[in-house]
């Protein structure tokens, strides 16, 4: 399979593989007193400190383990009401992932205020219209750097400057689970409370990710029972998630620049043939702007759910839209933000790609996306 939906899921990157398995052996429970147990504890420290490394932590806070950044997220966005701030005032956008937009979603049923800015006409977030419904009252802020969808890049750290002023007692939370691994990204640049990684977006394992908390926010736990995570987060860590975590962002460290510079070719190699190729196509994202790795492509009158089908018949993989309960499709709520009508949001694509393809995958990925999209454009 050729894996261009890499913000979907990196892959675990194979220069780990053989270090993570020596690693896990003879380890075991992390909160055990015995030998193996404190292995696998020295293990998640050192993750700790290398995902610190990498995210220019400098002290200012601590990263706590989750299953993921879906859980992350909601920590975030429920981070006021677990600190006891009473009623809640919360704005973020509308282009956010769901696992921040559902949790607002709940709390709006509870009788929060909740406000989502509209993005501007590329995507981006603009810092004045955030900052237009924030007041002293504000609790939370929660804006995504990185757009999963179309990759594009808001100003997160002039916002949370701005915001500090505007709205003084707001907790302001970062989801950069899709910056990491595509630009540098330093937690203390970002001037966050909180912020949201996931592991299996920058080649470590699924079913871990972490929240970032600040060191002068008093954050209550988000699990409760045994003392894990310095009981922030009970519950036995997944120490193999971990460890890929810490293994992939040491990676990263050493090769941030080469990486970012390798996806970007290919997603400029896959341009100009795609542009060259099938000139009716709309593209909605670029790469010397936006994030290296992400192009988003509008095909009138074509399915994107199609066109991932007959892709994936030929080892290609892609994205289109969300996944709902149904296993339908629904058209992208980043697309109808942006002001696309439902059908050209059914007609759009998105083609995300790794660093460390071997050499003619690009080439045979771009001529498997143009041959179908001719031929589906044929049918019609």
């Amino acid at each position: 399979m050729i894996n261009f939906d890499a913000n979907s899921s990196y892959g675990l990157l194979p220069s780990l593989r053989d270090e993570l398995l020596e690693i896990l052996e003879g380890s075991l429970n992390p909160s055990s007193i015995h030998r193996a147990g404190q292995k696998a504890r020295a293990h998640i420290e050192e993750a700790r400190e290398q995902i610190g490394r990498l995210i220019d932590l400098r002290g200012t806070g601590r990263i706590v383990f989750t299953s993921g950044a879906t859980e992350a997220n909601n920590w975030a966005v429920s981070s006021p009401s677990l600190i006891g701030k009473g009623e809640i005032k919360a704005v973020s956008s509308k282009v956010e992932h769901p696992s921040v937009l559902e949790p607002l979603k709940r709390l709006a049923s509870l009788g929060a205020d909740i406000s989502l800015v509209s993005p501007s006409a590329d995507g981006t977030i603009n810092p004045d219209d955030v900052l237009s419904l924030c007041d002293h009252d504000t609790s939370l802020v929660s804006l995504m750097l990185v757009n999963n969808e179309i990759g594009t890049i808001s100003p997160i750290g002039q916002i949370s400057k701005t915001v500090s002023s505007y709205a003084p007692h707001a907790i302001r939370h970062a989801d950069a689970v899709q910056g990491l691994g595509k630009m540098m990204v330093s937690f203390v640049e970002l001037d966050v409370h909180l912020m949201s990684l996931s592991a299996h977006k920058i080649g470590g394992l699924q079913g871990t990710g972490a929240l970032v908390i600040r060191d002068d926010l008093d954050l209550p736990p988000y699990l409760l029972g045994g003392a894990q995570e310095v009981r922030y987060r009970a519950g036995t860590e997944n120490l193999a998630g971990i460890v890929s975590f810490g293994l992939a962002a040491r990676t990263l460290l050493a090769t941030l620049d080469e990486r970012v510079e390798a996806m970007r070719t290919h997603a400029l190699y896959f341009l100009r043939r795609l542009l060259d190729e099938v000139p009716f196509v709309q593209i909605l994202s670029d790469p010397l702007r936006h994030a290296p790795n992400t192009v988003a492509v509008h095909v009138p009158g074509v399915r994107g759910d199609d066109l991932v089908v007959a892709l994936d018949l030929q080892g290609v993989c892609v994205s289109s839209g969300a996944a709902c309960a149904s296993g339908k499709p629904d058209p992208s709520h980043v697309l109808l933000a942006l002001g696309m009508s439902e059908e050209d949001a059914r007609s759009t694509i998105r083609v995300s790609f790794c660093h460390d393809y071997d050499d003619g995958v690009v080439e045979r990925g771009t001529s498997a996306i143009a041959n179908t999209l001719r031929r589906l454009v044929a049918r019609r």
